[in-house]
């Protein structure tokens, strides 16, 4: 009977949260990977165009095409960034909240490993529970959140790929003596002021922001702080260590000075002992 409660109250309060708050996160890495994925398939048409001019003999035909194309990779971009915002405004809390809980549970599990390290016993009973544990969080916290610094690392690739194409069209055209479209040109860096104002990226509250300085940062935050909770747990192994040693100390010395006192007196109580009898 106990067990079934046991086991119901672990449902209910544990079980079931997780599984809910996994499928949220779920989602919000899906979301993320499709944006990924259209990005890097609005980046590759940009290089295919930008080598397709290199080979064009680019007359006024294929400049207004170029330019059409222009116009439809600004709606897709567009497109992208309402996605991206809708994503943001829904999940950004949420990615803070995961991150924070993640990354405690990593800590926790880690202090708890090096608190615990040199306990009998302990090795072989907790140390792989712990450790796959602190790997499951760090994963969660690392691994999952790729697809996040992903968007704004491609993002930031389509401002690279349209400046060149504007540059190269621009030196196409005046090597060839075609007359510059104004138009296109206005289109190109329309579609530049876009992608360099307004980059897809994830953040977590609007406190930080998903990159790959980030995750490294992660690890290299979690290292740090497991070194220095290692530090003070020698430190307070180190001072109990005194504090019992002093313990011992004073207790030997209490008993050597109560074994000297006894002594003392046991004398004074013989030699008083024996002038009474001479005064006798």
């Amino acid at each position: 009977m106990n067990m079934r409660w046991l086991f119901i109250t672990w449902t209910l309060g544990e079980g079931i949260p997780f599984f809910l708050s996994q499928q949220v996160y779920f989602w919000a890495v899906l979301s993320a990977s499709l944006l990924a994925t259209a990005i890097k398939t609005l980046h590759h048409q940009m290089k295919e165009q930008l080598n397709a001019v290199t080979q064009d003999t680019f007359t006024y035909t294929s400049m207004h095409a170029l330019n059409e194309k222009v116009l439809a990779w600004q709606k897709l971009y567009m497109e992208m960034l309402k996605f991206c915002h809708s994503l943001q405004h829904f999940f950004s809390w949420i990615l803070f909240i995961i991150y924070c809980c993640d990354s405690a549970s990593l800590l926790g599990y880690i202090a708890a490993i090096i608190n615990n390290f040199q306990k009998d016993g302990w090795i072989e009973t907790r140390l792989s529970l712990y450790a796959f544990s602190a790997l499951v969080f760090a994963v969660y916290g690392t691994i999952f959140a790729i697809p996040f610094f992903v968007v704004s690392e491609r993002s930031s690739a389509l401002l690279f790929t349209v400046h060149e194409l504007s540059v190269v069209t621009k030196h196409i055209q005046k090597q060839k003596g075609v007359v510059q479209s104004a138009e296109l040109a206005g289109s190109l860096n329309e579609l530049m002021a876009n992608l360099r104002d307004n980059q897809c990226h994830f953040s977590g509250g609007g406190l930080f922001h998903y990159t790959r300085g980030f995750l490294v940062g992660t690890f290299t935050l979690a290292i740090s702080i497991s070194v220095l909770v290692k530090e003070l747990v020698a430190k307070e192994q180190l001072h109990t260590l005194q504090t019992a040693h002093l313990s011992t100390s004073l207790a030997a010395s209490g008993i050597l000075q109560h074994n000297y006192t006894g002594e003392h007196s046991n004398n004074s109580i013989a030699e008083s002992i024996l002038s009474e009898l001479q005064n006798m």
